[in-house]
């Protein structure tokens, strides 16, 4: 930053040096520095679409707050997400860059482990001397993938959000809307409830600590993000909210029955991804809990009370005395569809899931009440503020945005080329003054007349009038397209087998085996084959973890996975009973409590429990049924941490051998089948008493050669 001073003509310093001396000059110096850094606040909304007051009064979501931030400043009317997804788009906004750029595509990319060095934009005002403060909805809200770099943190404070869902009394059965496990099985995460609610928003509390910290002094420049979360679901939302919006005035999107006509398999694909979520919703009476227009309700609720929380950040700042120097930018991380083109979730490339307000508050460069038609991109936020602060926008920085003090300048000011939109690798959409245009992985296309189809319910892209129209915007798809970063599932699946292997031992065994059963517990999942394997219960409270491993953790006994060994292993390997031999393996994680079984055979069987972390045998002499190795202790799981667990039974010895990680131990079996049962099922996750709390994979069944 080149600092100039306020008092900086020879003569006046000369008489300044005179009167005061040099010490007050170097003090004015270093004042005027300080001074001349603005404040900067980032309010980062969630899942905030474009049916608000904001953009036109006639719209249903009041937003009586927005509208008196865009009185101060620069409102973007066409601003864009470079992604339709919660990680991708904010990853953008902070980094500055593109999911074509970064490989951050979707929700289960870990962004840390992708940019282990980039600077991200508070970061960028760290380094500036700023203090930076953050609370709230920031980063993606799964912790699991959006856990922040330890060596190089987002802020030099934060207040982590906690999920609303995990700290109110609702999911389970006391959702608001009445769903449940049994009447909507794929939608039993607790997230997809709505309707008002009395308990106190977890937006309250970002809100709260924003006020506090906004109200204490600092000499310091400071930049303060406040993540907003609602509208996120669960759409919930104070009463006072929810009675604004009565179904007699409730206003729904256009939902023609053949509007999929024209639509290609690519974009069906799409709306099928989650299209379950709009079945559910419009297979109930419209205006009961569950229905379709209580959903659309609850969302306006949610996001008038979004705009409450603004108001509230606003006043904050206003009684801080701060505002004259302050740079504020809010922004919404993309939109969300209400039903049309048969959606109620983001996750689509046309326009309703990718438009989101952007406003942007400079005293003296932004035009108070201006509006900006032009097309933009939230990824231009990054090089804005940079040059907002005073700073040069350096080409090292590599943003793919550009900055829009140019438009705050001159709101007339056309764009200077379309905006790109990406929804996972292959899958674009080009966003000009006048068209959407959207080309899949498939090479399938859609084109919308947005002057004439804002709703985007005719696809003029085989209309052969519009041939030159499309060929503009194919120009604009990028050319490059970085590969698709580590997924949450990839990047656990390597920390626990790097755990497990800390771990690793070696079983003795001079047989050759036979891999004849291998479950892997995402694959098994994905081609709906794990059903089949779950026994005495619902498959609903069996399911995947981040990293793909098959999650036991309700209180039930019943959420076992079932090995048939005739029926699994005699059909690769013929009979087997009585003279084959047999192992087993798994990826293990237990994570609470004694008295747990991972495996559990029956009465010629044996069991891995975690009974006194003990390792425990059906079917062997008495004074054999808890195995220990030597002095070394029990056999047990360790809570908390993956295992590789090997169970072998070789005839020719006589010899169960078990190992849990490194510790191993061996007991004489007197006679009968092992792992069978003699023909029964083997159950894996299952105990007597008390459920196996925890996670496997890669289950391996092999039998001897």
């Amino acid at each position: 930053m080149n600092i100039k001073l306020k008092v900086n003509e020879p003569m006046k310093l000369k008489r300044i040096s005179k009167i005061v001396g040099t010490a007050a000059v170097l003090f004015l110096i270093r004042f005027s520095a300080i001074a001349e850094k603005p404040d900067v606040l980032m309010i980062a909304v969630d899942d905030l679409n474009d049916m608000l007051t904001v953009y036109d009064p006639a719209n249903p979501i009041k937003t009586p707050n927005l509208e008196r931030l865009a009185a101060r400043g620069t409102f973007f009317t066409r601003a864009y997400c470079a992604a339709p997804i919660c990680n991708p788009s904010r990853m953008a906004v902070l980094s500055g860059q593109r999911p074509t750029t970064t490989g951050i595509y979707g929700n289960h990319e870990v962004w840390s482990q992708i940019l282990p060095e980039r600077e991200l934009l508070p970061q960028f005002f760290e380094r500036q001397g700023y203090e930076t403060v953050g609370t709230g909805k920031i980063l993606h809200h799964n912790p699991r993938v959006a856990f922040d770099r330890k060596h190089y943190p987002l802020f030099q404070q934060f207040q982590p959000m906690v999920s609303e869902y995990q700290r109110l009394p609702f999911g389970g059965e006391r959702r608001i809307n009445g769903m449940t496990a049994e009447n909507a099985p794929r939608m039993r995460s607790p997230l997809y409830d709505w309707g008002p609610t009395d308990e106190k928003m977890i937006d309250e509390d970002t809100v709260e600590y924003a006020e506090t910290r906004m109200a204490e002094p600092y000499a310091t420049p400071r930049f303060t993000a406040v993540g907003i979360f609602k509208p996120h679901i669960p759409f919930w939302s104070p009463p006072e909210n929810y009675a604004k919006y009565p179904f007699q005035t409730l206003e729904e999107p256009p939902r023609p029955a053949d509007d999929f006509d024209d639509i290609p398999q690519g974009g069906k694909d799409f709306q099928k991804y989650l299209g379950f979520q709009f079945d559910y919703v419009t297979n109930h009476p419209p205006e009961s809990p569950g229905g379709i227009r209580a959903m659309i309700r609850s969302y306006q609720a949610s996001a008038d009370f979004a705009d409450e929380m603004i108001g509230r950040v606003i006043d904050a700042l206003d009684a801080s005395g701060r505002a004259d120097n302050t740079i504020i930018v809010l922004w919404s991380d993309h939109g969300f569809h209400l039903g049309d083109k048969n959606t109620v979730t983001k996750h689509t490339l046309w326009e309703q899931a990718n438009r989101s307000p952007l406003l942007i508050v400079a005293p003296g460069v932004s035009i108070p009440g201006s509006r900006v038609d032009a097309p933009v991109s939230l990824v231009d936020i990054y090089p804005t503020l940079v040059e907002l602060a005073g700073y040069p926008v350096e080409p090292s920085a590599e943003f793919d945005g550009e900055s829009l003090v140019p438009y705050m300048k001159d709101p007339s000011r056309p764009a200077t080329e379309p905006e790109l939109m990406t929804l996972y690798p292959g899958n674009h959409a080009i966003r000009s003054a006048d068209y959407r245009y959207i080309r899949y992985a498939d090479g399938s296309e859609e084109l919308y007349d947005q002057r004439s189809d804002p709703w985007e319910l005719t696809n003029l892209a085989d209309d052969l009038e519009y041939a030159p129209v499309l060929e503009e915007h194919r120009k604009w798809l990028p050319k490059h397209e970085a590969e698709q970063g580590i997924e949450l599932r990839e990047y656990e699946r390597k920390k626990r087998e790097a755990e497990a292997r800390a771990q690793a031992g070696t079983l003795s065994s001079d047989a050759a085996w036979i891999k004849v059963i291998h479950w892997d517990m995402e694959t098994l999942t994905d081609d709906g084959l794990i059903q089949n394997r779950v026994t005495d219960g619902p498959y609903a409270a069996c399911h995947l973890d981040p990293g793909g491993a098959m999650m036991f953790e309700d209180d039930e006994q019943a959420h076992v996975l079932r090995f048939d060994g005739i029926d699994d292993v005699a059909q690769s390997v013929g009979n087997w009973q009585g003279h084959k031999g047999v192992r087993i393996s798994m990826m293990v994680k237990s994570e609470s409590g004694a008295g747990q079984s991972v495996i559990l055979g029956t009465a010629n069987s044996f069991r891995i429990n975690k009974v006194a972390q003990a390792v425990r045998f059906n079917g062997l002499t008495a004074g054999q049924r808890n195995m220990k190795e030597g002095h070394a202790g029990t056999i047990g799981l360790v809570p908390g941490s993956w295992m590789n667990i090997v169970a072998e039974y070789n005839p020719k010895s006589g010899k169960l051998l078990i190992q849990c990680g490194k510790k191993s131990g061996s007991a004489q079996r007197t006679s009968g089948d092992v792992l069978t049962g003699g023909g029964k099922p083997l159950l894996i996750g299952r105990a007597l008493n008390t459920p196996f709390k925890g996670c496997i994979d890669d289950v391996v069944i092999e039998v001897m050669d």
